[in-house]
Formats: structure tokens, sequence, C-alpha cells
């Protein structure tokens, strides 16, 4: 069976979750092993990716396979992946050899995998993992950093050394430096923030971002100091897109002196965007030798060999890790292999062409297309004693990493969330452990309260809000739970119990042009008294531009009263842009703050939604403006981890949709009222599916206003076609009566998130959509190559917006026919006015 270690420890299969594996048995030295999400059944979403490690051959025979956890075990960690990304599970091989570090999400199956870290409740706490793996297929997952990253941020990358020391990368706080068990790391690199790939090499840590390929320069392996990153001499540096990277010292000196890296923006003829690039140092410059093809080239790792007095260097990549379950051109995640036996500052020729050298992965019998593979690093040759250690008696080992959290209202025991706390508590040790807990609050009851666990066994313990919280008085209470024996393992717990309660609770979002009017213009707050004592409160805003209609008074016990928040005539004055207000409501009487509502408000006429200030885990329609499409639907467009999710079930969408609309002020918008006659429509979206249809399958619409069933009078599109070579196009069109025009300019990748510009000409019936503008001046975003452009005399007759007719409104829809799925796609920010530059900053 499978062995995950708390450094010494060995974990039962009850840590593995719901899926078995047969027996594992050694790595093979020489092997190669390859990052998998997904067991061929799970639809590819950010809760339920188990993650493998797929051993196969040097010439791509499949070996075996080895679970990560899904579960905890004692402080072993769980380590799933994010289905729906891309620039995950980049694995590297530690320099002495020893150890995979494999990195992932500390989420159990069904718990979303970006939950934020700094999340008031204890159960959406997600720390991120760097899982070491030995050549005996240990696993110690005791590495769940709990202060590394900012918000939703991913783990992409680690590296080690020894597998004690260990760096690893994220997409938006640079590097972090951490030691093994660890859940605190020290920033080390920050300039670059945005890292894909990490690796060491001659002591000297590497790094892939999407300005090319770095190094740290002054300290080759930071620690403490923030590390200066340059880019390596000589290789691209702009318009970019590289991932895996090998580095070989093929003279045989002390530092590197050969470089392969996986480049996403090149193409090689026949083979769609991606291939290896080959660099050389020579005189302290990286020179570019060639090329070898290698399309949607992602992870790469490699072996150097002499023969015959020949240096051949053999490489290893994988493709079909992008969000879709996919791999390029054939619909199957790719390993490819192939031979460079040009050496040192030669160019690999026509020879050297890895493409055609490929076989297709379906690891353990999965079908085709139904898994996602990423990273690939040569097998492990390390082991770690799989005994319990005697130093370890008495000492509990216990996950996850975080404390208790709670919050009600005062008097009611079913309003306090959460209410049950899960933990996992196992036995390194060689003798019997007997457990219990001390400092537990008289409101929480742990079952079970004792026990014993034999050695390398397990328990799990629930903790419980129980009956005795509606005995606490108002306001908030901390302390620890200590896992005995010992005292050196606990967890924080805290209560809050408020003695007001306050409907509705969500943040407010409204817009509207300069000068006002907003929509909505205000909000009504109803604040109730739950206690039945007579209390005060206080109301406060941060900024000069609203108003309440009371900021203090008291309540008698049991009672309510209505407050009110609206935009002054200050608001008015403001000019086009996003701001932000606070409302905070406090008991005075307590001296404690009952709720902080977050008010954003767009000045500046048209749409503006970031997904993450809506209701989370909820309907978009009945949100912000937004309704219900005439199609009911069986699949709701849902709003969940800061984005809009147009999914259905695997992951599908499957017609008929709800298709919501939204509008975007009281008046239509025309020509005599637009300056420049244009109307911008931009969104950040991620196409996560291969396209299954031969039409585009969604359609982006500005409309004359809230649609429902009302005929198209104006409306630019964008959809996504099939695309050879893999990936899609965008596609535009004027009217329902108008036929596409298919984009063909430019090929785009799923799961990567673009930013995308549709305009439409209101008195000339032109639509266009670009992606990735380089700034918010609109003459900048005109000399663009448009990757979909519908004029005129392209045939579609779309009417202009003369008169009455304009645009008005917005509607997510999509095409198909009946049990036709679709692909899904995300949305963060979405946004829709008569002025570029404000949708641009937005």
């Amino acid at each position: 069976m499978k062995k995950i270690l708390a450094l010494v420890g060995v974990l039962t299969t009850l840590a593995l979750g719901t899926n078995a594996l047969a027996a594992f048995t050694n790595f093979s030295s020489g092997n190669i092993v390859i990052f998998r999400v997904g067991d061929g059944t799970q639809a590819l979403t950010n809760t339920q990716n188990t993650v493998f490690l797929d051993e196969y051959k040097t010439n791509g025979t499949y070996v075996q396979s080895l679970m990560m956890p899904t579960n905890y075990f004692g402080a072993n960690a769980p380590l799933i992946s994010f289905g729906s990304g891309f620039a995950q599970g980049e694995m590297t091989l530690s320099q002495d050899g020893r150890f995979l570090l494999v990195p992932g999400f500390g989420a159990t199956l069904g718990q979303n995998t970006n939950f934020s870290l700094p999340s008031v409740f204890a159960t959406n706490q997600v720390p991120r993992v760097v899982g070491l793996v030995d050549g005996q297929g240990n696993i110690n997952t005791t590495t769940a950093q709990t202060n590394a990253f900012e918000n939703t941020e991913e783990i992409r990358s680690a590296a080690s050394t020894d597998g004690t020391n260990i760096w690893f990368s994220g997409d938006s706080t640079g590097i972090k430096a951490t030691t093994v068990g660890s859940a605190l790391a020290t920033q080390v690199e920050k300039t670059v923030t945005n890292v894909r790939y990490i690796n060491i090499y001659s002591n000297q840590l590497y790094l892939t971002s999407a300005t090319g390929i770095r190094d740290t320069t002054n300290i080759p392996l930071p620690a403490i100091t923030n590390g200066l990153v340059a880019n390596l001499p000589g290789t691209l540096t702009n318009g970019t897109a590289p991932f895996g990277f090998a580095l070989f010292n093929l003279k045989g000196g002390s530092t590197p002196d050969t470089l392969y890296v996986n480049e996403g923006t090149i193409s090689y003829p026949g083979e769609g965007n991606g291939v290896v690039l080959k660099y050389s140092s020579v005189g302290g410059n990286w020179v570019n030798n060639g090329s070898l093809g290698c399309g949607n080239a992602y992870g790469l790792t490699g072996v150097m060999n002499v023969q015959g007095g020949q240096t051949n260097v053999t490489l290893f990549i994988t493709s079909g890790g992008t969000a879709s379950a996919a791999g390029a051109n054939t619909g199957v995640a790719k390993l490819t292999i192939g031979v460079d036996s040009s050496g040192y500052n030669a160019d690999p020729g026509p020879g050297g062409d890895l493409y055609g050298n490929t076989v297709s992965l379906t690891p353990g019998g999965v079908a085709a297309g139904s898994v996602n593979i990423r990273g690939i690093a040569m097998a492990p040759n390390g082991n770690q004693p799989l005994t319990n250690k005697a130093a370890l008696n008495n000492i509990a080992q216990v996950g996850p990493p975080y404390g208790i959290a709670t919050v009600g209202n005062f008097g009611g025991a079913s309003t306090f969330f959460p209410s049950n706390f899960v933990y996992s508590e196992a036995n390194f040790g060689t003798a019997n452990l007997n457990f219990s807990y001390t400092g537990l609050p008289s409101w929480l009851t742990a079952s079970p309260a004792s026990g014993t666990i034999v050695p390398g066994g397990s328990i799990t313990v629930n903790f419980s809000v129980n009956g005795n919280v509606t005995n606490l008085p108002a306001g908030t209470a901390s302390g620890f739970v200590t896992f005995r024996p010992g005292t050196t393992i606990f967890r924080p717990w805290s209560i809050q119990v408020n003695a007001f309660t306050l409907t509705p609770s969500t943040n407010f979002t409204a817009s509207g042009p300069v000068g006002g009017s907003f929509t909505p213009p205000s909000q009504v707050y109803v604040l109730s008294n739950a206690t039945s004592g007579t209390l005060s409160w206080t109301v406060n805003t941060a900024v000069p531009w609203s108003s309440l209609s009371a900021t203090a008074g008291s309540l008698g016990g049991a009672g309510s009263t209505n407050i009110t928040y609206s935009f002054n005539n200050t608001a008015n004055s403001l000019t086009p842009g996003q701001y932000l207000d606070s409302i905070t409501f406090s008991n005075a009487t307590g001296v404690a703050v009952l709720n902080t509502i977050t008010v954003t408000l767009q000045v500046g006429f048209g749409i503006f939604d970031d997904y993450s200030t809506y209701n989370q885990n909820a309907n978009l329609a009945g949100q912000n403006g937004w309704l219900g499409g005439p199609n009911a639907g069986q699949t709701p467009y849902q709003v969940a981890n800061g984005v809009l999710n147009v999914m259905g079930p695997g992951g599908l969408v499957c017609t008929t949709g709800e298709e919501p609309v939204k509008d975007w002020g009281t008046t239509t918008i025309t020509t005599n009222n637009t300056p420049g006659g244009f109307v911008y429509a931009g969104m950040l979206i991620t196409v996560s599916n291969a396209v299954v249809s031969a039409s585009p399958p969604f359609a982006f619409e500005v409309e004359n206003g809230v649609k429902q069933a009302f005929p198209v009078t104006f409306e630019f599109d964008a959809g996504t076609a099939i695309a050879s070579g893999g990936g899609y196009v965008w596609a535009a069109r004027k009217s329902t009566g108008a036929t596409w025009t298919i984009g063909t300019n430019t090929v785009r990748t799923y799961g990567v998130q673009y930013m995308v510009i549709d305009v439409g000409d209101l008195a000339n019936s032109n639509c266009w959509i670009f992606v990735n503008p380089s700034d918010g001046n609109p003459n900048d975003l005109f000399a663009m190559t448009a990757d979909a452009h519908d004029p005129p005399s392209s045939g579609g007759v779309g009417q202009d917006a003369q008169g009455a007719e304009g645009a008005g409104g917005w509607i997510w829809g999509q095409f198909g026919a009946q049990g036709t799925c679709q692909p899904g796609f995300t949305v963060s920010k979405f946004a829709m006015s008569t002025n570029y530059t404000d949708v641009y900053n937005f």
C-alpha cells in the first residue's frame, strides 16, 4: 500500500479517501513520474480532483500510480489540485535525487481548493502544501503553509536541495522559503510576483514567469533577504509564455551551460503553439541554438548520457496541462520523448524535432481525455524508515493546522456557524497514546473526549457547538484547546456572540453616470436587539459622499430599527472611476463591532461587476440587478469563489440554460448621447473545455435593454469555435440573423484567463473583439489586430442605434440543441460602458 509519513509515521489507508489503489512498489531509478489530476471519473473542477503520481518507463510505457492523500492524517495534510487551472502541479526532483517536490492544496475532496487562507471560518481555510515523496513511495505532507499566500493564490511549483530546505512559488507573491514540516514561510523574492516553475541547479535558483526565464542573481538560494532576479541574458523576454525547463552541463563544468525551456508563444509548423527552445551559455550570454517542435509543451525534464563519446540529452515533455481535460491535437494528454544529440552550442536541426515521438497517456486504463497532466520529473531514489520513533511517544500529531472560530446570535444555539470542527489525531510513537483534551470551553464538546491510539493509528475527533452557547453573554471570547498528552499541540478557539443582528449583511454595489443618479440609490438595513435588555448602537461610514439616516441610538429588548444608507450630493461630483466605502455597525454598550459592510460605487455609465463582492455559492440571478432569462434551465449560473461560473454537470453547460440579463441604466444609450458612438464590454474570462459544437456555443450580447424574451435590435456577440491545432478562436456577429465571423488570427488556450474587450459601433453596426489590450487608450485599442471583426460588408445586417434603438443591457447566453453539452467558462470581472478607459481600468 501507499505509505504516508509525518517524517516517520505510517499513514493508514483511511487517509486516502474514497479512491483505493493497488499495491505500490518502489519507484525504479531512471523512470519518469508525471503529475496527474483526476481519476478518470471526476469532473475537472476546483473542488474534487485527486492527484496521482504516474510512473512511466522512458519509452512511455505505464508502470504504476501513487495517489496523494485526500484527508488529514495527523499533521499530514491532504494534497489535491485545481482541476480547471493550468499552471499548477510543476513537480521537481530534489537536487540530491531523494525526493519529489509535489505542490498542491490542503483541501479535502468536495472542498474548494482556492478558499482564502485568512478566512474567518476555519472550515474554509485551505493551506498550500508542499509534499515530499521518496523512492519507496513514502509521502510527507506536513509542510502545510498557513501564511504564505494572498487571497486565493495558487501554489504552482516547489524545489529543494535535500528535502529539508524548500522553496515554492505562486501566481501573486513570488517565491517563499520554508523547511519541511513548517506551517510558516519567509518571503525571499517578490520583484517578480507571478512565478510559474522553479528549480535548483548548481545551488542556483531558477524560475520562469510571463517575462521569461530568470535566476536569483545576488543570493543563489535566498533564505532571508529578497533575492534579486534577472532574465538570463540573451533569452526571450517579451511576449513569452515559458513553463518547464531543464539545465545541463554538457561541457562538464561546475555551472549549467545548456538550457531547454518550454515556450508557449512560438509555433512549430503543424504542431500548434509551443516549442522547446535550446540555449547555450557563451561568454556570459545565452545564445539560442534553435528549437525542438513540441506542440503545447508544458512540463519538462531530461537526462544527459554519453554513448560512444557523444553526449546526448533525452527530453521528456508533457502536454495536456491546461484547464482542459484534453491535450493538444489528439484530444488526450501526451508525453513526448526525444533525443538531442547535437551537443553544446549546436542547432538540434530537423533531426532533433520531437514531434511524432509522442505517446498518449491513459494511466491505469483511465479514459483518454478524462484527466489533466502537468509537471514531470525523474523518479526519486531516496527513502525514509517506516518505523515509528520512540522519541515521539506521548506526542500527538494533529491536523489541520487551523483553530476553531464560530459566530452566532445571542440566545440562538442554531445560529452559530460553523458548528462543527473536525481534526485528525495520529500516533507516530512506538507506544500507545492515551489522548484527551484540556482548555475546552463549556459550549464546545469533543467526541471522542478521550481514548487510546495505537502506534501508527489515528482517530477523527469532532468538536461541536453545544446548547451551553445560549448561556453566553454578548461579546467575544477566546482560548486554546490542548491535545494531551503534552502541552505543545494546541488549537486556538474563538467565539463571537452578537447582541445585534443585521439584515441584510452582504456587501452593497451601485453604479451610475457622472453626476448621478445611482442604481440602486440606497439600502435599508434592519438592526435588531437579540437580547432582553436595552443596548446602544452606532453606525459610521468612511467617506463624505455617503449619508446615514441615523448614526446612533438605543434599542430595548427584542427591538429593531431601520437605518438607510444613501448617496448624497457629494457623490454627484465624483469623476469616473470606482469608489469604496464601509459601513461599520457597532454595539456601543458592549464596545464591539457587529459587522462591516463594503460599499462599491462605480461612477461612469455602465455595468461594473466584480464577482468577488457577490454572495458566494449562490445563483447570479437575483443579485445586484441580474434577472433570470426566458429559459429557466437546469443549470442556473452560479457565483462561487469570486467568479461567475457558467458550468453544468461534469463542468459543462447543457441547454437549455438560464441566460441571465442585466440593465445598465434607466435610458437606452444611442448615438445621440454617446460621444464616439461605441459601447465597450470587457471581461476577464477563462474558457475551460474544448468546444463540442460546430458553431460558437456562447453569445455574450449587448442589447437595447433588459431583454428577457424581446427581439434583439442591436447586439455584438463573442463566442468560441473549434480551431485547428487545439484551443479556440473568438467569433463575432451583429444580430441573431447574421452569419458568424470566425476569427482566425490567434488560437487561444483553454484554461488561460484573458481580458476580452467587445466593441460595438452604435451607428454603423460594426463589432470587434480584442484580447489583452495594452492600456486604456481607445486609440491603442483600435490599433490592435482584432481577434474577430464583423463589419457591414461581411453580409450581416446589424440594427444601428439611431433614434430610439440603442444599447442598454447585457445577456449571458448559450446555443445548442437540447442535451448538447457545451464547454463551461468563468468570469471574474465584467464591465460595460460607453467609456473604454473605465472598462479597462475596472
